[in-house]
């Protein structure tokens, strides 16, 4: 598991706060404008990936369906780019567990969304960041 966390060199690039919306069938789910987000990730993908940069929707699409689950924890959505695509988190642990395979930093861009919930008072903040501290965590949590 991938911890993400501001560094020196971290950038916020946008922020966006929601809130819990209700469906015409009663269902609740967190209602927020993230075309900036949407849009920085395409832009991002655009410019640093030769290959496969629509692999940016997966990610995307991930980050919607939480929003539509109205899942209440905090969550990170790391995005690392790549000459060859996007890598969602799973991917980037792998990746940067194996720098004799792919490298110290195989990554020329990451970017991670960041997800926090108030139930309470039926809000959602959502911010974009570039460049986190990105630290893996074990099964032991170390």
């Amino acid at each position: 598991m991938i911890r993400f966390g501001f560094g020196v060199h971290t950038a916020v690039l946008c922020e966006v706060e929601g809130e819990t919306a209700i469906t015409p069938s009663g269902k609740r789910f967190w209602h927020a404008d993230i075309s900036q987000i949407v849009t920085a990730l395409v832009r991002a993908a655009d410019k640093h990936c030769e290959h496969y940069a629509s692999d940016i929707w997966c990610d995307i699409n991930n980050i919607v369906h939480r929003m539509e689950d109205r899942i209440v924890e905090n969550a990170q959505f790391g995005i690392g780019f790549r000459d060859c695509g996007v890598d969602g988190s799973q991917f980037m642990e792998c990746r940067l567990s194996a720098p004799e395979v792919y490298g110290e930093n195989p990554y020329k861009e990451v970017m991670c969304v960041t997800m926090r919930p108030d139930v309470t008072a039926g809000k959602i903040h959502i911010t974009l960041l570039r460049n986190p501290i990105m630290t893996i965590i074990n099964d032991a949590g170390i």
